[in-house]
């Protein structure tokens, strides 16, 4: 059954060698050819270094028969000799250095369309064991298996070339010896393939148990999950259950290693004895008259370097199926086509036709999930509105401002905003319109006025002066000025110079929303890590900036809730209570 698995995969295997070869020629052909080139001259070194080792031999044999000891006639051979030994001592330093330098160019064209085309797509096309699996495994390819790839096909190149030209030497002193060499080259090509569709059958299990061990190593040493197994003296259980995993994954590579060695010493055992038996015979025929010192001579040195060649590249090609098969999970990722439907295919922004947001009847499911999380919502939410959604954990808050914000599509019902489907919507135009912001917004290791002026790509660019208006607007300007550089501080605690408070980091996420010329926002709890006074001045200017707005606010704190011109309760993914004014 594996071997039948194995073989059902070996045409895609195929497609996915071409598809890098594809992408290494797209990449940079003048590179590609140069080690290409460069590996078909090396290939070349062993055989011609044997015949011209076979002709100064016989050279110089004659001149001694002769008795005149004349150098001229060696003369040729040694240049010959000379020619493929610069050859020799040049290509594998050239060769590696244009090798190392198409693998870093690959690698960086590759990693570059992941990073693209993963955010592309929609969260509920990378979340989930399956595809979280496939992308990891995209990322492997992309770090480490192209390379390998790459090296690999070279050694392929390099051993056939070689291969068939030492091959032919060997035809024209002992014909018998390839007869009596194949078998155990077939034998040894036979049990690598077998071994390798073995490994490839236990690869989804052995992926699983390597990303376990990475998932309770990182947990272990995680900044943020760190103290608490401290706490909870969780330590000894999570190491106990790596050392567990890495013991079965480091007990299964012993046991394909015993398998390799085995069938490597039965190869060189195999081929070792055919040739000595083709040596004794060629050794006969040279005592006879029948071949020459110097036939002898080349049998010996093509005999061994024909084994020691044959032996890399029934390897290499196991190893470039295994190497392509990593691949494989690239080629996949790539091919998975972003869902536009959500926002879509527009070729311009829609004309706005009733402005604000309508939430029609809205279901949806999370991937995966059973029970739906919203059951036929509908709201609306008119420019200048501050709409509150108030509710327990898991009624569907933050499921809706996913939706809203594109990262999912309702299974039923439909999104207007402006007028319009949110299907229709362009996604760039789209989110032009949108800020957004959560208590898991992202912390970026820049500094506060990248953090600031990542709202907007025209911020970036602009001058310092734009980015502290929109500081002095959001009421962080006095925060970034007292850090130890202002604006030109490092934050974060992985690279920066100074980390913030989480209070501190949600009033920076803030004003990076308010750095957006957006007209729709959507607040997820913004205030949860703030104090009373930071959440009373986020309320003030969700207030001045609502003319002209729509905003949909979720939160749990009374005083926000107070401050909304409505507010929405959601219960068990439904509207639990029409649309009520706040108290107070």
């Amino acid at each position: 059954m594996t071997d039948r698995r194995f073989g059902a995969t070996r045409v895609a295997l195929l497609g996915t060698a071409r598809w890098v070869l594809g992408l290494t020629w797209a990449t940079n052909p003048a590179l590609l050819l140069g080690v290409i080139g460069l590996a078909l001259a090396h290939a070349t070194v062993a055989a011609g270094l044997a015949l011209a080792a076979r002709g100064l031999l016989n050279a110089a044999v004659a001149e001694l028969g002769s008795g005149r000891g004349r150098l001229a006639p060696l003369a040729p051979w040694l240049l010959l000799g000379l020619a493929f030994a610069l050859v020799e001592v040049l290509t594998p330093p050239v060769g590696r250095y244009l090798q190392r330098r198409l693998t870093q160019v690959v690698e960086l064209a590759a990693t570059s369309r992941l990073l693209t085309h993963a955010s592309a797509l929609s969260p509920a096309q990378v979340e989930g064991p399956g595809p979280r699996a496939l992308l990891e495994g995209a990322r492997e390819a992309c770090s480490r298996q192209l390379a390998r790839l790459i090296t690999e096909l070279v050694i392929i190149v390099t051993e056939l070339v070689q291969g068939a030209l030492l091959a032919a030497v060997l035809i024209h002193v002992a014909p018998l010896a390839l007869a009596l060499v194949a078998p155990a080259v077939l034998l040894y090509f036979a049990a690598e393939w077998r071994a390798m569709g073995l490994y490839q059958a236990e690869a989804p299990a052995r992926a699983l148990k390597q990303r376990w061990a990475r998932y309770f190593s990182g947990l272990v040493t995680d900044e943020r999950s760190g103290n608490e197994i401290r706490l909870l003296g969780l330590a000894p259980t999570l190491v106990a259950r790596f050392r567990a995993l890495s013991d079965q994954l480091e007990a299964d590579e012993r046991r394909r290693a015993r398998g390799r060695l085995g069938t490597t010493a039965a190869f060189g055992v195999l081929t070792t004895v055919a040739f000595y038996a083709c040596l004794a015979l060629v050794a006969a025929r040279a005592v006879t008259g029948g071949l020459t010192v110097g036939d002898v001579a080349v049998f010996v040195a093509v005999s061994a370097r024909l084994r020691s060649s044959l032996g890399r590249l029934v390897l290499a090609v196991t190893y470039t199926l295994a190497a392509v098969a990593a691949a494989e999970a690239l080629r996949t990722f790539l091919a998975i086509r972003p869902d536009r439907a959500a926002p879509g295919a527009a070729a311009s922004p829609p004309a706005p036709s009733g402005p604000g947001v309508e939430v029609e009847d809205v279901w949806f499911t999370y991937p995966g999930a059973e029970q739906p999380a919203l059951t036929g919502v509908s709201l609306s939410i008119r420019p200048g509105e501050i709409v509150a959604l108030a509710g327990p954990n898991g009624a569907g808050k933050t499921t809706l401002i996913k939706l809203l914000a594109g990262l999912y599509r309702p299974d039923r019902g439909r999104i207007l905003v402006d007028g319009r489907d949110l299907a229709e919507w362009p996604v760039e135009a789209y989110r032009e319109k949108l800020a957004v912001v959560s208590q898991e917004s992202a912390r970026f290791e820049a500094t506060a006025r990248d953090n600031i002026a990542f709202g907007h790509r025209t911020a970036l660019t602009g001058p310092l002066e734009s980015v502290e208006r929109i500081a002095a607007a959001a009421g962080v300007h006095e925060l970034v000025g007292g850090l130890p550089r202002g604006y030109h501080t490092t934050l974060g605690p992985m690279f920066g110079e100074h980390d913030l408070s989480s209070g501190q980091w949600q009033q920076v996420v803030a004003a990076r929303a308010q750095a957006r010329p957006a007209s729709v926002w959507l607040l997820d709890e913004p205030s949860a890590h703030m104090d009373d006074r930071a959440e009373e001045e986020l309320l003030q200017r969700l207030r001045e900036l609502a003319p002209g707005r729509s905003i949909l606010l979720v939160s749990h704190r009374p005083r926000l809730l107070a401050g909304a011109h409505r507010v929405i309760a959601l219960e068990g993914g439904r509207v639990a209570a029409a649309a009520c004014a706040p108290e107070g």
